[in-house]
Formats: C-alpha cells, sequence, structure tokens
C-alpha cells in the first residue's frame, strides 16, 4: 500500500515549524503518530533537528533583543544560564577538581565509619 503522504510532502510540511510535530501533523491534517512514522519512514530526524536548531536561534535572537532593550527578567535569566563561571547563580555546587567528585576526610576513623554504617543498617531494617 502506498503511503499517504510522500516524503516531499513531510518535507514541505516540516519547513518553517521549528520540529514541533503537531504543527507538522496539522499541516498534513494526520496524527502526531503518522508524523512519527513518516520521519522514521522517511529518514527525516536531522531535518527534525536542524528546525529544532533554528528555533533556538531564534529564541535566542529574541533574548538578546529583550536583553537591548533592557528587560530584567531577561538579564536576570541570561546571567543565570550563561552567567554561571562569574558567580550568577543563586545555589553553588561544591566539585573536586577539574568538576570531579569532591572528597572531604573530616577525619573519622574506620573504625568510625563502620559503626555509622551498621547503626545506619540496623535502623532501615528496624523501619522494614
Amino acid at each position: 500500500m502506498k503511503p499517504k503522504i510522500t516524503k516531499e510532502q513531510a518535507i514541505k510540511a516540516i519547513e518553517g515549524t521549528g520540529g514541533i510535530v503537531k504543527q507538522i501533523a496539522d499541516k498534513l491534517n494526520v496524527t502526531r503518530i503518522s508524523v512519527y512514522n513518516y520521519i522514521n519512514r522517511y529518514d527525516l530526524q536531522d531535518l527534525i533537528d536542524q528546525e529544532r536548531e533554528s528555533l533556538i536561534d531564534t529564541a535566542e535572537t529574541k533574548l538578546v533583543q529583550n536583553i537591548n532593550n533592557n528587560d530584567n527578567t531577561a538579564i536576570i535569566f541570561f546571567l543565570k544560564t550563561q552567567g554561571k563561571k562569574r558567580g550568577y547563580v543563586e545555589r553553588q555546587e561544591v566539585t573536586g577538581r577539574d568538576g570531579g567528585d569532591f572528597m572531604q576526610n573530616i577525619g573519622l576513623s574506620e573504625s568510625t565509619i563502620d559503626a555509622v554504617v551498621k547503626a545506619f543498617e540496623q535502623q532501615a531494617m528496624r523501619n522494614e
């Protein structure tokens, strides 16, 4: 059975949607599931990805416009997401060297650690 939608029709429907499946489905007058099937059948995931990247570019352009218009919300959002290295964060994350795990020696002996682990295990068994 011949597919209802051709590859060319699917490509045309994807263009300009930002990769938003609902919009593609509306253009083709099919269900979202059908769109996913066409994407897989015609190997169109790269086109969907390109559309989404284009939409992100558009959003970034609008964000910069809002920043240039002194929109405090846009400024704060940008600093929280892009200015982390300069300290613009609401919480600090502590990591080890080069972003690795953080290990701190707090001076507990191995026997003390074993005793604490045993106490937690006993408590967990009582709670079961």
